[in-house]
């Protein structure tokens, strides 16, 4: 990439990506997104309309919105890509964690024209200090990927690497993945059980139940931004859609993450963000909600 090469990222995307891109010469140029992930209309009209040298995107459990690329969209970004000459950088960072069924297979999977380079990470499945991702690049970025990487860091984690690759060998890894989901699994059906209750007792509240991920998407009906601030005050952290906007538009929005509480932390910090919503929505002072 050169200083000032266009790459097309996710409207509503990961703000440390962008960052790096950004540090990399990149301009960010903003693909429209909805409830199934990247628009490749949007895609196709920022392809014809300017020079796009990149595509960003992460197709399994959308960041922040949690939404899966469908297989028909992800033929038609690929198609779209392959017909501008433009590479794909698959961001696919939770790829393990996936409850109700197999999650779909990345966009590298299936590469005829060698466009994909596939992103991922460890710290997901271990935990967040454990600084150990992985690339699968088309064979003629090997060698200059290889000689950029001595760059930045002449050293790799030895200890930690083959730490890691022994314990896949072992089946470690594997049982691993199975207790997680499940826990992560018990730990969103919590969530949305507390979801659930509120909306129920009138709070205007909709989202999207994740077939899998580590977060759920909330439209809280009123300025997240407010409703962050309030519950934040309160003492539960929730992150609002502004965080990940590369444009600012008013924000309806809270990616509430559930992978690192327990079932009952995820209620009690629920609680709380309920009556924020509560207080923002119009509802006079905060109320108690008394959920289970």
């Amino acid at each position: 990439m050169q200083p000032g090469d266009k790459v097309a990222v996710e409207r509503l995307g990961y703000p440390p990506a962008w960052k790096a891109l950004r540090a990399a010469g990149g301009v960010l140029v903003p693909v429209n997104i909805d409830d199934e992930g990247m628009d490749p209309d949007s895609l196709a009209k920022t392809l014809r309309g300017q020079k796009i040298r990149l595509i960003y995107i992460t197709p399994q459990h959308q960041y922040p919105t949690t939404a899966t690329l469908p297989i028909s969209r992800r033929l038609r970004i690929y198609e779209l890509a392959a017909r501008a000459g433009v590479p794909i950088l698959e961001d696919d960072y939770d790829h393990e964690f996936h409850y109700r069924s197999q999650p779909l297979a990345p966009l590298a999977s299936r590469d005829p024209d060698g466009l994909v380079v596939y992103v991922s990470t460890f710290s997901k499945v271990l935990f967040p200090s454990a600084r150990i991702g992985l690339m699968a690049v088309p064979a003629g970025l090997t060698v200059p990927l290889t000689a950029y990487k001595g760059l930045v860091t002449r050293q790799n984690e030895t200890l930690i690497e083959d730490a890691l690759a022994r314990w896949i060998a072992s089946g470690g890894f594997e049982r691993h993945l199975r207790r997680m989901r499940r826990i992560y699994e018990e730990r969103r059906d919590a969530a949305i059980e507390s979801l659930t209750q509120g909306k129920a007792a009138g709070y205007p509240l909709s989202w999207y139940a994740p077939d899998g991920g580590m977060a759920i998407w909330l439209n809280v009906g009123a300025d997240a931004d407010r409703v962050a601030r309030r519950a934040g005050c309160m003492g539960a952290y929730v992150a609002p859609e502004s965080v990940f906007q590369l444009i600012r538009t008013p924000s309806r929005h809270l990616r509430l993450g559930f992978a690192n509480q327990s079932s009952q932390e995820i209620r009690q910090g629920l609680r709380l963000v309920l009556q924020a919503i509560a207080a923002e929505a119009g509802r006079g002072a905060a109320q108690t909600l008394r959920i289970s």
